[in-house]
């Protein structure tokens, strides 16, 4: 029997993604804070087909979780960096339109701080799974639009509720 691994072409699949990208997130946080709302964000990932069906990506950036709809009066949330790692399904395509759902794992560095007092929380390190949709338009032949939207569940979290976080994001590739 004789097995050979190219490591070569191991190599440059992982440093030569089919995509690149970078997204412009939203993250609301459920269960922590009554009084949190959507805070503004940035993804930058890298995608690998994996057949014509499933992909893989991996990506990293910074996300907020604000007390008012993109703004902070008092309270906020800072997730620098983040990580996460995903697969998905692309479940048909019509035209330029391409539906897909996906689960992954994130981690996460956070702080909490307020302007009402010189007290910050943190930094500390939480981690978690997630489940979503999405839909990808074809511009043309290189350039990709997308928007997703994904439930977050905080395994690491030791907060009673754990805290639970619903992303929405939106993009080019």
């Amino acid at each position: 029997v004789n097995i050979s691994v190219n490591a070569q072409g191991v190599f440059q699949r992982i440093v030569k993604p089919d995509a690149v990208g970078g997204s412009f997130v939203a993250t609301h946080q459920d269960g922590w804070v009554k009084s949190t709302s959507a805070g503004p964000g940035l993804e930058f990932f890298l995608k690998y087909k994996i057949s014509p069906k499933m992909f893989v990506t991996a990506g990293t950036g910074i996300s907020t979780i604000y007390d008012d709809m993109l703004s902070c009066k008092n309270f906020k949330t800072t997730l620098l960096p983040t990580a996460e790692i995903k697969a998905g399904y692309n479940l048909f395509s019509v035209k330029h339109l391409s539906p897909f759902v996906f689960a992954g794992l994130q981690a996460y560095r956070w702080k909490s701080s307020s302007k009402l007092s010189t007290i910050s929380f943190g930094p500390y390190y939480d981690g978690g799974a997630f489940v979503g949709g999405g839909v990808e338009y074809a511009i043309n032949d290189q350039w990709i639009f997308n928007v997703s939207g994904d439930y977050r569940y905080i395994f690491t979290d030791n907060s009673n509720p754990k805290s639970k976080f619903w992303v929405a994001k939106s993009g080019l590739t």
